[in-house]
C-alpha cells in the first residue's frame, strides 16, 4: 500500500511503450504570449519550467533553469494568469513564490515574494488579480498574495485549528473552498475584492467522507469535487469523492461518490462541465475515473478509468493533471515524489473510454497549467 511521504526519494520509473514525444530546446519555435501552450513545473530540484505546444503535443525548454530557487530547492505547482501573460510557481522549500513573463520569449522572471508558509497549492482568483497559497499537514494558514505587486495582502490562520492542505476559488471570485486534511473536512471562506480572506463566523466546515486533499471547481461555479485520500480516522485509504454544491456564498454537500480506485488526489473538469477526471493514486498503476456532472451538485460515476504511467504516493493540492480548452486532451504530470517519471502523459478524452496516445518528454513534471485549464 502506497503511503504519503513528504521527504524525497526520487525513482524514475520508466514504463509503458506509448510513442514518446520530443521536447525542443530551440527558441525559433517560440512567439510572444503563452498562445496555445501549457506551463509545466519541472519539479525535484530541476529548478526550471517547460511549456507544451497542445496543437503538437511537443515540449519546449527547459526555461528558467537555476534561477527559480536555491540548488536543491523543490517547485511544486504552477498557475496562470487568464490572459496568458504570467505564471506563479510556488517553491516548497525556499518559501517563495516566482512570477514569471510569459509575454515574451523566452519567458523572464519578473521576481519573487517569500511567504509565512512553505508554499505547495496555488489557486488564482477568477480575474488574476490575486493567487492563494496553502501547504502541507499541520499548516493553518492560507495566505493571499497580489499578482502585479508581488506582495502578500493577507493571510488567515483558520479557527478551531482548522487546517489548509488545498485551495480553491470559485468563480464567482469570493467563494473559496480549503481541505482540511486532518479534520476530514472543508473550510468555506471569503476572498474580498482588495484581495483579504475572510472566514465569516456564520459559515462552518463542511465535514467529508475522508482526509480531504484536494478540490476542484466547475467551470459554471455550481460543483465542487473533493479528493478523499484517506478514510477519516487516516487508518486506510479512501475510494471516495465528497461533491458539494455551490449556491453563491452558501456551499452544501449532496452527495457521495464511493468504490473509486482509491486514494484520490486530484480532479479536473472538462470546460464545458459534464465530465470530471479523477486522479487516483491507490492502484498500481495510477488511474484517471471518469465521472459525469448531472447538474448543480450531481455527479456519477461512468465506470470508465484510464490506467496511467506513474505510481506516486501523492502531494497535497498540486494539481498535475490539465484539461484543454476544447476538451479533447488531458495532461497528467507526476502525483508526487516517489515513482518519478520524466514525462507528461496524454489522454484522449474523444474516445470512450478515454485512452492514453502518447508521452512527452520533461524533466520530471509536477503542476501542469495554461489560461482558463481546469
Amino acid at each position: 500500500m502506497k503511503q504519503r511521504t513528504w521527504m524525497i526519494s526520487l525513482i524514475l520509473v520508466l514504463a509503458g511503450s506509448w510513442p514518446a514525444m520530443t521536447q525542443d530546446t530551440s527558441e525559433t519555435h517560440l512567439t510572444a504570449g503563452l498562445g496555445n501552450m501549457a506551463v509545466v513545473v519541472n519539479g525535484g530540484t530541476e529548478r526550471s519550467i517547460s511549456f507544451i505546444d497542445l496543437a503538437t503535443d511537443t515540449a519546449l525548454g527547459p526555461f528558467l533553469d537555476g534561477q527559480l530557487g536555491a540548488v536543491g530547492a523543490m517547485l511544486v505547482d504552477v498557475v496562470v494568469t487568464p490572459d496568458g501573460t504570467t505564471a506563479i510557481v510556488s517553491n516548497f522549500t525556499d518559501r517563495n513564490l516566482f512570477f514569471i513573463d510569459l509575454s515574451t520569449m523566452p519567458p523572464s522572471l519578473l521576481g519573487s515574494v517569500m511567504l509565512p508558509i512553505f508554499p505547495l497549492d496555488l489557486a488564482l482568483s477568477p480575474d488574476g488579480r490575486f493567487v492563494l497559497a496553502t501547504s502541507g499537514g499541520g499548516i493553518t494558514m492560507v495566505v493571499s498574495v497580489d499578482v502585479v505587486n508581488r506582495t502578500v495582502i493577507s493571510t488567515l490562520t483558520l479557527r478551531g485549528g482548522g487546517q489548509a492542505q488545498a485551495v480553491a476559488v470559485a468563480p464567482n471570485g469570493e467563494t473559496v473552498l480549503v481541505a482540511d486534511f486532518m479534520g476530514a473536512q472543508v473550510q468555506v471562506l471569503r476572498l474580498a475584492a482588495d484581495g483579504t480572506l475572510t472566514q465569516p463566523p456564520t459559515v462552518g466546515s463542511i465535514p467529508v467522507e475522508g482526509r480531504a486533499n484536494n478540490i476542484a471547481i466547475s467551470p459554471d461555479g455550481r460543483t465542487a469535487v473533493v479528493s478523499n485520500t484517506r478514510t477519516p480516522d487516516g487508518m486506510a485509504t479512501s475510494d471516495t469523492v465528497t461533491i458539494l454544491r455551490i449556491d453563491g456564498t452558501r456551499v452544501t454537500r449532496t452527495g457521495t461518490i464511493m468504490g473509486l480506485p482509491r486514494s484520490q488526489q486530484g480532479a479536473a473538469f472538462t470546460l464545458d462541465g459534464r465530465r470530471v477526471l479523477v486522479l487516483c493514486i491507490g492502484p498500481r498503476p495510477d488511474q484517471l475515473a471518469v465521472l459525469r456532472v448531472d447538474g448543480p451538485g450531481m455527479v456519477s460515476d461512468t465506470g470508465q478509468r484510464v490506467n496511467l504511467l506513474t505510481d506516486t504516493t501523492g502531494f497535497f493540492g498540486i494539481d498535475v493533471v490539465a484539461v484543454t480548452l476544447d476538451g479533447t486532451k488531458a495532461y497528467v504530470g507526476n502525483a508526487g515524489f516517489n515513482g518519478l517519471i520524466s514525462r507528461v502523459t496524454v489522454v484522449d478524452l474523444t474516445r470512450t473510454p478515454p485512452v492514453i496516445v502518447g508521452t512527452i518528454a520533461t524533466p520530471i513534471p509536477f503542476g501542469i497549467a495554461f489560461p482558463g485549464a481546469q
